[in-house]
């Protein structure tokens, strides 16, 4: 529909994006930020956590994030001890900018700390290489870092024993027969199924450059697979991860075009107003089948002074 046409997503959670009159024909299956910390700031409370600390990524999701969380914990008598922002630095600055966080972290005197913002391997690393000022810290991971599974399990030793807030899954119909017919010996001309058994299951592929760079670049030994390994038996492919909200969105924008097409007069001579009309019953009938979500009130109460 051109650029200002119909957008789905089925994984923004900006609170900006509730704005209907800036965004009118944006939709979105996934729950908007402002109710996953709603839901995080009373879990803190009810373990009766009052001084906490803030990692966040250093980009426009993370500032709005610990914008949102930052009030809704003073409103439930929660205090920030102190936010860091992980940022994007050079080989050059990286110990430097480690060495300021982790003596940040451990001068104060927060047991809790919240990790919020935008999920990336740069970070999730930078909080690997300071994992020892965690063991004496629980750390609570926002949606976005506990909804990706490589993050739990390239660093267990970091992570193990946080708590995490992950939307709710479902599984989707068929979706695991349909993955059980990936295997290699099935698709052998397949590179993205070679790249995934390399990576996984440290199979040969049939490209020796793949092997040899994968060997170099993770000192790891290779070895020869039968093929007939399932995808699903990998523990990446355990969770559901985002295949839910995907699907979703499909089908939503599969049904109301659907219905669009059950109700629209096809035989109309017409084509301008028919496009005209198609346009605004598209967004009518999309409007109808959103996944309704919840309105978080503004916040407009008194805040608690913390000190230490």
């Amino acid at each position: 529909m051109g650029g200002e046409g119909l957008k789905i997503s089925y994984g923004a959670t900006s609170s900006v994006l509730n704005d209907r009159n800036r965004y009118p024909t944006f939709y979105r299956i996934s729950q908007s930020i402002k109710i996953s910390y709603l839901v995080l700031s009373k879990m803190i409370k009810f373990f009766r956590w009052t001084w906490v600390g803030i990692l966040s990524s250093d980009d426009e999701s993370g500032d709005e994030e610990v914008q949102i969380l930052t009030q809704y914990l003073t409103m439930n008598g929660i205090c920030v001890a102190y936010t860091i922002k992980i940022k994007y630095v050079s080989l050059r600055s990286l110990d430097e900018s480690e060495k300021i966080n982790s003596q940040i972290i451990r001068k104060s005197s927060a047991q809790v700390i919240i990790l919020c913002g935008t999920y990336s391997p740069f970070l999730a690393d930078q909080l690997n290489a300071i994992r020892d000022v965690f063991s004496d810290k629980t750390l609570v991971v926002g949606p976005a870092f506990a909804s990706t599974n490589s993050l739990m399990e390239h660093h267990k030793e970091t992570f193990n024993g946080s708590l995490a807030l992950k939307p709710s899954e479902f599984p989707v119909p068929d979706m695991t027969s349909f993955y059980e017919r990936f295997q290699t010996i099935n698709h052998p001309e397949d590179m993205l199924l070679a790249h995934i058994w390399l990576v996984f299951l440290h199979c040969l592929a049939r490209d020796p450059g793949m092997n040899e760079l994968h060997q170099f670049a993770y000192n790891r030994t290779l070895h020869n697979c039968t093929g007939t390994e399932r995808v699903t038996d990998f523990y990446n492919f355990k969770g559901i991860g985002l295949s839910d909200r995907v699907y979703k969105a499909v089908y939503l924008l599969a049904q109301a075009l659907h219905d669009l097409h059950m109700s629209t007069d096809r035989w109309s001579t017409d084509k301008t107003a028919l496009l005209h009309r198609y346009r605004l019953q598209v967004i009518t009938l999309m409007d109808k089948l959103q996944i309704m979500v919840l309105k978080s009130d503004s916040i407009d109460r008194h805040n608690p002074q913390c000190s230490q």
